[in-house]
C-alpha cells in the first residue's frame, strides 16, 4: 500500500505544470528600426596647402599662414545622405617679402552641402560664400572627400580633403563685367585644403 501511494505522488507530481521561474525564456523582441532623420555634427580644424589663381600659385609657409576651426550641424536624412551646416573661420597670415610688414585677416565662410556615405568613405558638395567680403561676386563650389575612422558607434574621428573653387570680382567691377568671365576684374580660383577633427 505505500509503495501504490509512493508511485501515485510521484506520477501526479511529474504531470504539474512548471512553475513560472522554470518556463523557457521567451524570445528576445527584435531591435527597433533606426529612426531617421538624426542630428549630429562636426567639429575640426582647416589648413590650406595651396592655391591657385589668376596670379599664380601661392603656397603654405612660403605666401601665406591660414588655419580655420570648423564647426558644423548635420542632419542624417538616411543611412547614405546628410545634410551638412559647415561654418569655417580662419585666421590668414600674408607673408610678405622681407622688408614690407606681413598682413593678417580673418574669412568668415558659410558652406552648407550634402554628403554620400559609401562606408569606407564618403563624399560631398558644398556651395560656400565669404562672409564680409566687400565685392559684388563671390560664390564657391566645394567639393569633399572624407575618410572616417570609428571610435565608437556615435563618434568618429575624420579625415577630409576639400577643393574649394571661388570666383569673385574685385571691388567696383560693373555687371556687364563680370558677364564676361574673361574680364581681368574676375578671379577665379582654386585651393587645396585638409581638414581633420571629429563627427557625431
Amino acid at each position: 500500500m505505500q509503495l501504490h501511494a509512493l508511485l501515485l505522488s510521484m506520477a501526479l507530481f511529474a504531470t504539474t505544470p512548471a512553475t513560472a521561474d522554470e518556463t523557457a525564456p521567451e524570445t528576445a523582441a527584435a531591435p527597433a528600426p533606426p529612426s531617421w532623420p538624426r542630428v549630429g555634427g562636426h567639429f575640426g580644424l582647416a589648413i590650406s596647402l595651396a592655391s591657385f589663381d589668376n596670379d599664380g600659385t601661392t603656397a603654405i609657409g612660403r605666401n601665406f599662414v591660414q588655419i580655420g576651426v570648423t564647426p558644423g550641424i548635420t542632419v542624417k536624412i538616411d543611412k547614405q545622405w546628410s545634410v551638412d551646416f559647415e561654418f569655417i573661420a580662419f585666421s590668414r597670415w600674408d607673408l610678405n617679402p622681407p622688408g614690407t610688414p606681413d598682413k593678417s585677416h580673418t574669412i568668415f565662410v558659410v558652406d552648407p552641402g550634402v554628403v554620400y556615405d559609401f562606408g569606407p568613405v564618403a563624399a560631398g558638395l558644398r556651395l560656400a560664400v565669404q562672409i564680409g567680403e566687400a565685392v559684388p561676386l563671390n560664390f564657391g563650389i566645394v567639393p569633399i572627400v572624407v575618410v572616417p575612422f570609428k571610435i565608437t558607434k556615435r563618434l568618429s574621428y575624420f579625415l577630409e580633403l576639400d577643393l574649394p573653387v571661388f570666383v569673385f570680382a574685385q571691388a567696383g567691377t560693373p555687371a556687364t563685367a563680370i558677364a564676361a568671365a574673361t574680364d581681368s576684374r574676375v578671379i577665379g580660383s582654386l585651393t587645396i585644403l585638409l581638414q581633420t577633427g571629429f563627427a557625431f
